[in-house]
């Protein structure tokens, strides 16, 4: 769990390299911690350690888009699309939408649904 500014003051060498170990250190844990970095860049991953959600920050540094959690108990990554959630569950895909269950995929391909189906087309 590390962030840093990414910025390497003139100072002595040996200050200097703690700086850039410091550096070195938040971005390869993807500037993990409590509470968002308080320098950010554009395209910068966080990962919100009290949430385990893994975010980005936009093109126009404005904003923090959720990608994901992670499971941190099942090792898993549960990609977030807006209010939808996938998770793995046993050997069925699941799909939440603000935290409710609307469905799932199981190994064998059968697909239950929660609330109504619509279907256009051939079936």
């Amino acid at each position: 769990m590390s962030q840093h500014d990414f910025e390497i003051a003139n100072q002595t060498s040996n200050a200097a390299r703690t700086d850039i170990n410091n550096a070195l250190q938040a971005l390869a844990s993807s500037s993990s911690g409590t509470s968002a970095p308080g320098t950010t860049y554009a395209n910068q991953l966080w990962y919100d350690i009290n949430n385990n959600l893994l975010k980005i920050r936009n093109e126009a540094n404005s904003a923090w888009i959720t990608v994901g959690e992670v499971d941190q108990s099942n090792s898993r990554f549960n990609p977030i699309i807006g209010s939808w959630k996938m998770l793995l569950s046993g050997t069925s895909l699941v799909f939440e939408y603000n935290g409710t269950n609307k469905g799932k995929i199981d190994a064998s391909g059968n697909l239950t649904v929660v609330g109504n189906v619509t279907a256009n087309g051939t079936v």
